[in-house]
């Protein structure tokens, strides 16, 4: 993630590219803006790195973007175990701030963003405007593990794989060995 944006030492613009910032991009550079974003105690520079490419994107009509660069600053939180809920609030008001411009996909992520900073009723409410019907079967599983996840109150993470193959819960959590079977029936 260290390279996937670069950051010119001189006026903190933040790019995969150095070398391709628009006249648009270098204006929001010298914002105020841009030099507070990301800017808090114990925030590691990789996480402000994409904080403040999220601002450039924001600013520079690119929402989608920059919701994204919001969550892959909280995935460096993550990492660090620190709190990564001021992102994933941002991210997730940003795709509200989208209205119908926000895809399906962006909608199911906002439910994830949600449920992450444990606002489980605003991630039920945003939950029961999707239009279900447009939803293909892999988006509805999705939508299904973000609601059992609310439920039980899980503010971690949800794989895909959990969504899209869950476990049925009267079963053990780890696959008991063949030699064990007996013992448990």
């Amino acid at each position: 993630m260290a390279a996937w944006l670069q950051e010119c030492p001189n006026c903190l613009f933040v790019a995969r590219d150095l070398s391709v910032a628009s006249p648009e991009e270098h204006d929001v550079v010298k914002e105020i803006g841009f030099i507070e974003a990301g800017l808090s105690e114990n925030v590691p520079d990789l996480a402000i790195r994409f904080m403040r490419r999220a601002y450039i994107d924001a600013q520079t009509g690119q929402p989608r973007n920059a919701v994204f660069r919001l969550l892959q600053a909280a995935w460096v939180l993550d990492d660090r175990h620190l709190d990564a809920n001021a992102p994933r609030s941002q991210a997730s008001g940003m795709i509200r701030e989208m209205g119908n411009q926000a895809d399906l996909s962006l909608k199911l992520l906002q439910l994830d963003l949600l449920r992450r900073i444990a606002a489980f009723d605003e991630m039920n409410a945003e939950a029961d405007k999707l239009p279900v019907r447009l939803l293909d079967e892999n988006q509805r599983k999705v939508l299904v593990a973000q609601r059992r996840a609310a439920i039980e109150g899980r503010r971690g993470a949800i794989s895909f794989r959990e969504a899209l193959y869950p476990r049925d819960p009267s079963e053990p959590s780890e696959p008991i060995p063949p030699e064990w079977r007996d013992i448990f029936r």
